[in-house]
């Protein structure tokens, strides 16, 4: 409404709805609602909110909620075609959901509400997962969110993402933290973390593993991200998970990254490192047992003055694993392939900034310290027109020969046809 304009020739809305449709039902089909604007607040009811199982949710859109556009708990759900964007906290949570499937989806440009943003620490961006048994993305799309894009936090287990694509989010493009046994593959992730800030450290790549056990990363094009993939470890624990289920014991357990499968991926032009580990623990686990007690001293006191999961670190370091080193925690990494474009980008850094790191330009060093990349490649893709999403190669390309290249269809980017 203009300055000194009649109120009575103007039009103004207001909301006032915690959320518009709220669905406690099983074997449901909803099709084809459109819902827009909201006052629900964060981390509360969301404008579409779906409790059941066995239902499905199919060409909706949500879009302009104060706080999230979409929540979902239950078993045996599937959402798909459905678009959350423009949402003021996040395009959607869900909690204690399991064998869910979000098909043919998108969550982008979420927690940008009114000018101001929720911590993306906390919980905002694309959206929020936990405490799922197997909760899967295929062909999902997060483009620009504040915060990661998709995004499993506390005690998820098996889940899946296959065919995706994110870009230019604020957050690590898949962020997997506190959880286990995750499955990413044939992946696009592009542009990611570019604009985060010193607090999002190891959290702002294409693919990070927050101390999260049993993961295979393969097949995935990680280009252009603060860094390609990462490894983020701390002193974490996450809640005891019933068998199965994504009921929770309430028993607080610890996880680390241990046993990670990454392989056959392809990690080019990433501004800082191709691959990094984010290794911030006092023990020094994460290096060969002959470089460990040479390690500095500051090494078993320093830490980050700005992390932005410190309030959940353990409390005690009881249970944590002891007088352990990198041969033991099985992180295979192996069969990749690294390219960079000029000398101040890295191929391979080992080590948080501020404790003991290493970083690797060439791949025989790195095999010879941490034996990863017996296989690897340090190779130029010699995509088509990556900046424009063409990932094309040309014929006889080793990253098809090699088993790198992504399989299926990816939304949004331009693929060799195989």
């Amino acid at each position: 409404m203009k300055d000194n304009a009649d109120p009575g020739s103007s039009n103004i809305e207001v909301s006032d709805r915690d959320y518009c449709l709220n669905i406690r039902a099983d074997y449901i089909i909803v099709h084809g609602i459109q819902i827009e604007y909201g006052a629900n607040g964060p981390q509360g009811a969301a404008m579409l909110r779906l409790i059941g199982s066995h239902n499905l949710v199919e060409n909706c859109s949500v879009k302009w909620a104060a706080g999230a556009g979409f929540t979902l708990t239950g078993n045996h759900n599937l959402i798909r075609g459905c678009v959350f964007n423009y949402n003021g906290q996040l395009g959607f949570g869900s909690g204690n959901a399991n064998y869910c499937l979000f098909e043919d989806c998108e969550t982008s440009y979420n927690n940008f509400h009114g000018g101001k943003t929720y911590s993306s620490g906390w919980e905002a961006g694309d959206n929020k997962v936990a405490f799922a048994k197997a909760v899967n993305f295929l062909r999902h799309v997060a483009i620009g969110n504040n915060g990661p894009g998709i995004w499993y936090d506390i005690s998820n287990d098996s889940c899946e993402v296959r065919n995706c694509f994110t870009q230019g989010n604020n957050g690590s493009g898949l962020f997997y933290e506190i959880s286990y046994r995750l499955h990413a593959t044939d992946n696009v992730m592009i542009g990611n973390g570019l604009n985060s800030g010193p607090e999002s450290w190891g959290a702002n790549g294409g693919i990070t593993l927050s101390s999260s056990p049993g993961c295979i990363i393969e097949r995935n094009i990680l280009i252009g991200n603060i860094d390609g993939f990462q490894f983020r470890e701390q002193g974490r624990t996450t809640p005891q998970i019933i068998e199965g289920t994504g009921k929770r014991f309430g028993k607080e357990i610890p996880v680390w990254n241990h046993d990670q499968l990454i392989r056959n991926n392809i990690l080019v032009y990433n501004t800082g490192a191709q691959a990094r580990g984010w290794f911030d623990i006092p023990d020094g686990r994460h290096w060969p047992a002959a470089i460990r007690p040479k390690l500095p001293a500051k090494d078993a006191t320093s830490s980050s003055e700005k992390d932005w999961a410190a309030g959940y670190q353990a409390k005690s370091s009881a249970g944590q694993p002891k007088d352990i080193s990198l041969e033991m925690l099985n992180l295979n990494i192996d069969r990749n392939v690294y390219w960079t474009t000029d000398s101040t980008q890295t191929v391979f850094h080992w080590g948080a900034a501020w404790k003991y790191n290493q970083k690797y330009r060439d791949l025989p060093a790195l095999t010879q310290t941490l034996n990863f990349e017996k296989n690897g490649t340090v190779w130029d893709p010699q995509f088509r027109d990556w900046q424009h999403l063409d990932f094309r190669v040309p014929t006889g390309s080793p990253l098809i020969k090699n088993n790198c290249y992504p399989k299926g269809k990816i939304p949004r980017v331009r693929l060799q046809r195989l």
